[in-house]
């Protein structure tokens, strides 16, 4: 399964070469493309999540065969990745959190819809995965008594971050349509924010989970700071509240203090992760600060 998701990633970067740059000089989608079969035969059977289950590989063959041209074969990945909507919304089994569940295949539905066209997924299956989430959280919620209008469960244990927590469940669900366009749930998702702003340590650091909530030693994608700054972005983007863009700077000042890590290059728990926070910000500030933070993350990892 990890060699398929570092497969996965590279296809992924390839896509974006030729998204930036073009493939005058190097097919970078007769690349991505080749990689993509690759992966897609070591998930085959796992999860239906993006990151680490069978439909990002399918989103991503979807995305590469529109701009190959090849319109049928991206159809074919997209049905494929349709077939797993009733599995997504019915199976009790199945998390919600980001790298295996729910939102995890939430954000393969954004991805196509993104990448080729806004009909490509019907609005329907979007809506239903959406609802499945919100419920799944509400129904935890009040079991527990939580304060949170929202909570989730991975591994009987209550993470917070962006990997397996509710900052990743949180920032997928605010990219949806229907939350942009249903008042209630709105006010629920931004509710559920403001619940983990609370949980913010003096450091400015976030606890990885309810049960570690004193404790301050993460700073990764997957738990802590750096998960939570994507979270407080997209709030931002749809709430509009200065707070949430003050705290995702205040995230990033957490990463470039403490968040200089040796644990590889990777995005859950490694460098990429970290420098992706930063230019995130930096994409949406155009503060130069930021670039040079990426850059030097990226020098001290050569």
């Amino acid at each position: 399964l990890f060699q398929a998701i570092n497969i996965l990633g590279i296809a992924l970067l390839f896509y974006k070469l030729h998204k930036a740059f073009g493939s005058e000089n190097v097919n970078w989608l007769d690349r991505a493309s080749q990689l993509l079969t690759k992966s897609e035969k070591a998930v085959h059977g796992h999860k239906p999540s993006f990151l680490c289950g069978i439909s990002g590989p399918l989103a991503c063959r979807a995305a590469v065969s529109y701009r190959l041209g090849d319109v049928e074969k991206s159809k074919q990945a997209v049905k494929s990745i349709l077939k797993l909507a009733d599995l997504v919304v019915e199976d009790t089994e199945l998390p919600d959190e980001l790298l295996f569940g729910r939102a995890g295949y939430l954000y393969s539905l954004l991805f196509v819809t993104r990448e080729i066209d806004r009909d490509a997924v019907s609005g329907e299956v979007v809506t239903q995965v959406v609802e499945a989430i919100i419920g799944s959280g509400k129904k935890l919620a009040s079991q527990v008594k939580s304060s949170c209008p929202l909570m989730y469960m991975w591994h009987e244990s209550y993470y917070l971050g962006a990997a397996h927590g509710l900052a990743g469940i949180f920032f997928q669900l605010m990219r949806s349509p229907m939350i942009m366009s249903e008042p209630n749930l709105r006010h629920m998702v931004e509710q559920s924010v403001e619940y983990l702003m609370k949980l913010r340590l003096p450091s400015g650091n976030y606890p990885s989970s309810l049960h570690s909530r004193e404790k301050d030693k993460l700073i990764h994608w997957c738990h802590g700071a750096p998960g939570f700054l994507h979270m407080f972005l997209q709030a931002f983007e749809v709430y509009g509240k200065e707070t949430y863009i003050l705290e995702a700077q205040s995230c990033a000042d957490v990463i470039w203090q403490r968040g200089m890590l040796r644990k590889g290059y990777g995005l859950c728990h490694g460098v990429a992760g970290n420098g992706y926070g930063f230019l995130m910000l930096y994409k949406r500030t155009r503060n130069l600060k930021y670039l040079y933070r990426a850059l030097k993350v990226r020098t001290c990892s050569l």
